[in-house]
């Protein structure tokens, strides 16, 4: 008990009354390890490891919504920046599109109207109650069903200990996938539905993606985009015709696989294969130096200003590190405890740096110099409260964690968090997954 008192506070936007009487007691009780062993014995993270589940976390109703007015106004403003790719250059210098891709979004431009249908915001709660903007992933987020199931899991047990009076998200229901895809795909024929991966590669839900949409009598089939051709009119793969696809495929393997990709790219930019975000508005929308335009002050007024006011100060300081001074650069090379170095097309944190992390100066001075080359984002350093012992399964001290926050068709749909004795909070290292509930 010692260690639980001297437990610093959580974050002010979590609802630590309904934690204390809701959840605390039973981790006491070992209904809270029971529940999450048979979670961890039926979800997988992927094939060799299952997905590590920690208890259900619940914001207060005042976090719950300025959390929801600060997501869908923040997406609000990524399509802007996806729009405006096409026609500004200072932020296409800013954003610097690998060479690989420059002349399939030289294309995208005739595509009108590019909407954002999908993407997953990454938030780190600060110390004095506040929330930070991290990253963006409008690639192939991951985690929405687990977030359903989990949460639909944790629920049957707060009910029956009567303590659930709580909201439902739209991700707690089992169809959302499907009532989701429908939407975003319009009147595109979903009797066919492909889930483009790469062969060994990402798996993360799509077998409960399969499931999803077989429960309601759509043939659904797995492979890669280079499966596909495409004839000037009709999407083919594996023998079948088909309109409507989902691309879970990390950016730096797409990169890799992009010179095979002719016929895919043809068909979804023609519109005739249709995948949630296309092709712009998940590589423009997926970058992290989509953070370093709305840092800048200077590009303030390409904005909605109302949309701009409300989600400035949740944007960290952020910079491309190539258009830094050489006076800026010499300041995050030596203080390197204020500053986070990241790749901004890469995953599952392969390519964050963090300052206090690094072995030596040096290392930190090779990773700036690097990033300086290859337009990395530079980000100040956020120091993050930790979760109580109480509402870690193990009583441990010092885990950090994370808030994600879920918007579809503009509209926020749920939330997970990730816990971790890490400093990178990310389920691919030590961390643990928790579902959300977002009143």
């Amino acid at each position: 008990m010692a260690c639980q008192n001297n437990s610093p506070p959580p974050w002010i936007g979590w609802d630590a009354g309904w934690m204390r009487e809701a959840i605390e007691p039973l981790v006491r009780n070992g209904m809270a390890h029971q529940l999450v062993a048979s979670l961890e014995a039926t979800l997988r993270y992927d094939q060799h490891k299952p997905l590590p589940v920690g208890v259900p976390l619940k914001l207060t109703d005042r976090a719950g919504s300025a959390v929801r007015a600060l997501a869908e106004a923040y997406h609000r403003l990524i399509t802007r920046i996806v729009d405006l790719h096409a026609k500004d250059t200072r932020i296409r210098k800013i954003l610097a599109t690998p060479r690989a891709l420059t002349d399939d979004l030289r294309r995208s431009e005739d595509v009108a109207d590019p909407q954002v249908h999908l993407m997953r915001i990454d938030f780190l709660p600060r110390i004095d109650g506040s929330l930070t903007i991290i990253e963006t992933n409008a690639n192939c987020p991951g985690g929405l069903l687990f977030a359903g199931i989990t949460s639909r899991a944790w629920r049957d047990v707060l009910e029956d200990q009567h303590k659930a009076s709580l909201r439902v998200n739209p991700l707690e229901n089992e169809d959302w996938l499907f009532d989701w895809l429908r939407e975003a795909a319009g009147q595109r024929c979903m009797s066919t539905v492909g889930l483009f991966r790469t062969d060994g590669g990402n798996r993360l839900e799509l077998d409960e993606y399969a499931g999803v949409l077989r429960r309601h009598g759509i043939d659904v089939f797995e492979a890669s985009p280079r499966d596909v051709s495409f004839d000037g009119r009709t999407a083919t793969a594996h023998g079948r015709q088909f309109e409507v696809g989902y691309q879970k495929v990390g950016m730096q393997d797409f990169l890799q696989m992009r010179p095979h990709l002719d016929d895919y790219i043809t068909s979804v930019l023609s519109g005739a294969l249709f995948v949630p975000n296309g092709q712009r508005s998940r590589w423009v929308g997926d970058n992290k130096l989509c953070l370093a335009v709305l840092s800048d002050p200077d590009y303030a007024d390409l904005f909605e200003p109302a949309d701009y006011e409300s989600v400035r100060d949740a944007i960290p300081w952020s910079r491309n590190l190539a258009m830094c001074s050489d006076a800026m650069l010499s300041v995050i090379s030596r203080d390197r405890q204020r500053y986070v170095v990241k790749h901004p097309l890469d995953t599952r944190g392969r390519g964050v740096f963090i300052g206090l992390d690094a072995a030596s100066r040096g290392e930190w001075e090779a990773t700036i110099a690097r990033g300086a080359q290859d337009n990395w984002l530079v980000q100040e350093y956020v120091a993050t409260p930790t979760l109580p012992t109480a509402w870690t399964l193990g009583g441990h001290p010092g885990i950090h964690h994370d808030l994600a926050v879920v918007v579809a068709q503009g509209t926020v749909a749920g939330a997970r968090a990730r816990s971790s004795r890490d400093s990178k909070v990310n389920v691919a290292g030590t961390g643990r997954f928790h579902p959300v509930f977002l009143p």
